[in-house]
């Protein structure tokens, strides 16, 4: 593994054992509308069985991007995206927090470390709290409960509707 200098730019190149390249680079605007496609790929799945729309899926993978760059990376395989990571860290009143809002990774790349090369990226690499939701049904869920996430706690996701 080869790690860049430390730049707002951060790339780190992985050799798999295929020779295949992967790099994983802070995502820039210019990944967006692949990241969006990509996106939409992922939650028209089960347990998802999404209907996004692209303009949609753009303007909310731009909004997290737009709050807090140094947070959103992709992983780049053969010249495409193969997964990407937007999330957002915010001060809380013992230390700062990460919100992870999204992880995805293409279909064919699954399995690979892919997600989690993309989640060592966050805070630079230092031990940080994090919070996640994902689909109780889903790989991811599964996943997150590996990394050593868990639904203890002294908050709970809440869902509902405002002005009703």
């Amino acid at each position: 593994m080869l790690d860049a200098p430390n730049t707002s730019s951060r790339i780190l190149i992985m050799l798999r054992r295929t020779d295949i390249v992967m790099i994983i680079r802070s995502c820039k605007t210019r990944d967006i509308n692949e990241c969006a496609n990509l996106l939409i790929d992922v939650y028209s799945e089960v347990p998802y069985n999404e209907k996004w729309e692209l303009n949609n899926a753009i303007s909310y993978l731009k909004r997290f991007l737009k709050i807090d760059p140094e947070n959103c990376f992709v992983a780049i395989m053969n010249d495409k995206v193969a997964g990407a990571l937007f999330a957002f860290s915010y001060p809380w009143h013992s230390d700062n927090l990460i919100s992870i809002q999204e992880l995805f990774v293409t279909v064919s790349h699954r399995n690979c470390g892919i997600a989690s090369k993309l989640l060592a990226q966050l805070n630079d690499g230092m031990k940080v709290g994090a919070w996640v939701v994902a689909h109780e049904k889903s790989k991811a869920s599964l996943f997150y409960s590996k990394k050593g996430f868990s639904e203890e706690g002294p908050y709970r996701f809440q869902y509902g509707m405002i002005n009703t």
